[in-house]
């Protein structure tokens, strides 16, 4: 059965696991990917595999463009696009007034040390690209890396969650990180939701503050859940 809206801010039919790859319109240039074969085939790659994981979009909460949004809600599984996009809906034009200047000796009071072009680094709770380091002087650029750019943005849409348990389960996997095809099993009972989650999940680091977020992302989709029971399965080894 379809849902539809019920006690949920958007139906299970306007979201969407979908892949997303952006590239600079005018130069062909790839700046993301989520598919690991683009990003071998342009030389892209990085060994962070939790950068080739689908999004899950659920419309309204600007995990994406706004255009891409518009997409998922007017499209179905397997279907694709290519959106361009001007700064303006993407990360807005780049604002001189965001690129600051910083002595070494301030920078190595925060711990930054050994600063040098091209680095990124944190300030003040903003990320920033070192643009210049010259007599002391460090010039950080805090906009966005794809600021002022045109985008050529492809969509493909993957799946799309159909009943309470594949949205459940769809928060499971987007909130831990995990494969779309990892075993998570959801069973709901009334106000009740059982959910088995993989050791995969469970095993990570800051795994408690992951399923903390699934329960919020419950709190806000289904209104009518009163309570959630994670299931942990560990296999005891045998004895010599």
């Amino acid at each position: 059965m379809i849902l539809g809206a019920g006690p949920f801010d958007v139906g299970c039919d306007e979201m969407a696991w979908i892949n997303l790859t952006i590239r600079d319109a005018e130069t062909g240039e790839l700046l993301d990917t989520t598919v690991e074969k683009i990003a071998k085939e342009e030389g892209k790659y990085s060994e962070d595999s939790r950068l080739y994981l689908p999004i899950l979009v659920i419309p309204g909460e600007g995990a994406v463009f706004k255009k891409v949004e518009d997409f998922v809600r007017s499209s179905k599984e397997g279907d694709r696009t290519i959106l361009e996009l001007d700064p303006e809906e993407t990360f807005g034009k780049h604002d001189s007034k965001k690129i600051k200047v910083f002595s070494v000796k301030r920078l190595e009071r925060d711990g930054i040390r050994d600063i040098k072009k091209g680095d990124y680094v944190k300030i003040n709770g903003e990320i920033g690209k070192v643009i210049s380091v010259d007599g002391g002087r460090v010039r950080i650029d805090f906009n966005h890396p794809m600021a002022g750019r045109k985008l050529k943005v492809e969509v493909e849409i993957l799946n799309k969650p159909r009943t309470r348990e594949d949205l459940i389960r769809s928060l499971v996997i987007s909130r831990f990180e995990i494969s779309l095809d990892s075993e998570v099993d959801v069973e709901v009972l009334g106000g009740s939701v059982r959910i088995k989650i993989p050791p995969v999940a469970y095993t990570k680091r800051d795994a408690f503050s992951r399923k903390l977020r699934v329960i919020s992302d419950l709190m806000k989709k289904m209104k009518d859940i009163k309570n959630v029971l994670f299931i942990e399965e560990y296999e005891i080894p045998e004895g010599p």
